[in-house]
């Protein structure tokens, strides 16, 4: 066991190098950088899926809302259900994928500004008005809890416009903020951010808490082997137990409770 979780840390390492040697020899020329960092993720994910999955990247649609638009904007990387009707076109390596088999969203940056946060955000709103909430956020560059936080609290809600921002007499419902992305990673800054519910004060906040996830030899354990957990869950695929045993408040960002 040992041995595997120490290769999710190996494969963690050459991700980092692979996307550092995008930036230098690519350095003129910086949507390939990102192209780069999405195929480096897309390739890592192939490995895991299931026969009954694929994997694309493109677009969602619903035709089943109410809505003059029924395509998201173009997601990096979409894990979808296969079968008959699951494809509604394809333009070469680009998909359109009806939104009742779409099952994960993953947006990639090889680093990440808040107008880009802002943008990310609002791109899974949209997704979420067409009935797709399992969302992520995968960051190759440093992000830390301040900036993140900074962020998520002066992002504006475009469809409830309203701020993210922990208000102590809120009351709070899900449904309004299902578009969240389920967890957000920042793989240079080795941390996971997992959106969750944190008791304090006989209550129960929602936030992005980064549990404190250590392996048999009391190290802490990859993010990439976190965040490759969630989605193996999501699709139901039995893999080792991701023991976590504490959240840290001083590391976690309250939104509301």
């Amino acid at each position: 066991m040992g041995e595997v979780k120490n290769n999710y840390r190996k494969d963690a390492k050459k991700l980092l190098l692979q996307i550092e040697k995008a930036r230098i020899e690519l350095r003129s020329h910086k949507p390939s950088i990102g192209y780069v960092g999405e195929r480096l993720l897309f390739t890592t994910l192939e490995k895991i899926i299931p026969k009954g999955y694929g994997i694309c990247q493109g677009f969602v649609r619903n035709n089943n809302i109410r809505q003059n638009s029924t395509l998201s904007k173009q997601c990096d990387i979409i894990i979808y259900k296969k079968g008959k009707t699951a494809i509604y076109d394809s333009f070469g390596d680009i998909k359109i994928i009806n939104a009742s088999y779409a099952s994960i969203v993953i947006e990639v940056k090889s680093s990440i500004s808040q107008e880009t946060f802002n943008k990310t955000l609002n791109s899974f709103e949209r997704l979420c008005e067409l009935g797709i909430t399992d969302s992520y956020l995968f960051v190759y560059n440093r992000l830390s809890k301040g900036t993140l936080s900074k962020w998520l609290y002066s992002y504006k809600n475009n469809s409830i416009n309203n701020e993210i921002i922990c208000i102590d007499n809120y009351v709070y419902d899900w449904s309004d903020l299902e578009w969240l992305p389920n967890a957000i990673i920042s793989l240079k800054s080795e941390v996971l951010f997992s959106i969750d519910y944190v008791p304090l004060d006989s209550s129960d906040w929602l936030g992005y808490m980064s549990y404190v996830t250590k392996d048999s030899d009391n190290i802490k354990i990859s993010c990439l082997q976190e965040f490759l957990y969630k989605i193996k869950l999501k699709l139901e695929l039995k893999c080792p137990e991701v023991d976590y045993l504490h959240y840290s408040l001083e590391d976690g960002i309250l939104l509301f409770r």
